[in-house]
């Protein structure tokens, strides 16, 4: 038993660990802490480790399950966040609105995953759903040649209005920036302009559907920009457990750091205008940080998230090294009924689809 007790010290660490993360987390609309949007990268992952490790103490020694099992229950309010059994599906009804965020990186441009058919694939993610409003990030287009995605979006699938915001551009043809699309007309449209990032920002369309005025809010929160190696070094610490590349971890560490301070502030200025709105309001967005980060808490605060009402499961949107990370979202105002929600399975780009049904 003497061999054990190194594990069971390291056990009661862990578990008091999770705890005071678990009470930062939970301040951090107040704080803006940076350590929940670091440790929510690996808390679905420490989640299983903890409930793992409560069903083998069960076994080898039932009284060292309490703590674990305490920490379990503590953190319910997080992890439903993370899991999510549906509280409610209701069947589609004639006036529902459906809207669909989805980054597409750039539609495959550089043939990062090897297939010439990204972008047509993404593009028959669109012809098959036909969400009411479409929320594309990290979109690409050109005003000739073999890629002009916002012609054939507005015009192929039915798309006839649509707030199209660059970032950048090359050449006077080439444009990157953000992108919605709407099958119902835009009365109204600004955007809120990040000051740390020319690359990031947020987009705002007043919509008018039967009547009734909805804003739509579509954003791009700075990234963490993990490199190859960053990539590398979490593909391996996922299968094998005793790497210990200090310098990769450290890279990574500060890069979550750096990326959370970018976008605590872009979280500031895109909370204000939302306040401001005069109509019932949904955001969509690729976040980039988990539900337990202040972002997640800053922008969700007094809005609903169908992910938590009508979802299934655990709540992945990136195709990353780390797997279960939900970092792509759409809320939408207490004034919407949320009646569907899903992530789509479309594996194009390195984040899937998501898409939710609402009615006023």
């Amino acid at each position: 038993m003497r061999l054990l007790t190194p594990i069971k010290w390291l056990l009661i660490i862990l578990m008091l660990g999770s705890l005071g993360m678990f009470g930062i987390a939970a301040s951090a609309p107040f704080s803006g802490h940076w350590l929940p949007a670091v440790a929510g990268v690996f808390y679905p992952h420490l989640m299983l480790l903890i409930i793992s490790w409560a069903v083998l103490w069960l076994f080898l020694g039932p009284r060292y399950a309490i703590l674990p099992g305490i920490v379990l229950i503590v953190s319910v309010p997080l992890s439903n966040r993370i899991v999510s059994v549906p509280l409610q599906k209701n069947a589609n009804e004639e006036d529902d609105i459906e809207v669909m965020s989805y980054n597409v990186r750039n539609f495959d441009l550089y043939n990062w995953s090897n297939n010439m058919e990204s972008r047509n694939n993404m593009m028959n993610v669109f012809s098959r759903e036909q969400p009411d409003v479409l929320c594309l990030q990290e979109f690409y287009t050109e005003d000739d040649g073999e890629f002009p995605n916002l012609d054939r979006i507005s015009n192929e699938y039915n798309y006839p209005y649509h707030d199209f915001r660059k970032t950048y551009s090359a050449r006077g043809t080439d444009h990157w920036g953000i992108a919605t699309f709407s099958k119902h007309p835009i009365v109204n449209r600004g955007k809120v302009d990040y000051e740390n990032s020319r690359h990031h920002l947020a987009v705002y369309s007043d919509i008018v559907i039967d009547g009734d005025t909805i804003r739509v809010y579509n954003t791009h929160l700075q990234s963490n920009h993990f490199g190859e190696q960053d990539h590398r070094f979490m593909e391996k610490f996922t299968v094998d457990q005793d790497a210990t590349d200090v310098r990769s971890f450290w890279s990574i560490f500060t890069k979550l750091i750096r990326g959370h301070q970018k976008r605590k502030g872009q979280v500031w200025r895109l909370r204000r205008s939302m306040d401001k709105s005069p109509h019932p309001l949904i955001l969509c967005g690729d976040f980039n940080d988990t539900p337990i980060s202040f972002t997640y808490q800053y922008l969700a605060r007094g809005f609903n998230d169908p992910f938590r009402i009508a979802g299934t499961g655990f709540g992945q949107t990136f195709r990353g090294p780390l797997p279960l990370l939900r970092i792509d979202y759409i809320l939408v105002s207490t004034k919407f009924a949320v009646k569907d929600y899903s992530i789509l399975p479309d594996d194009y780009s390195d984040h899937y689809p998501v898409r939710c049904r609402i009615a006023l």
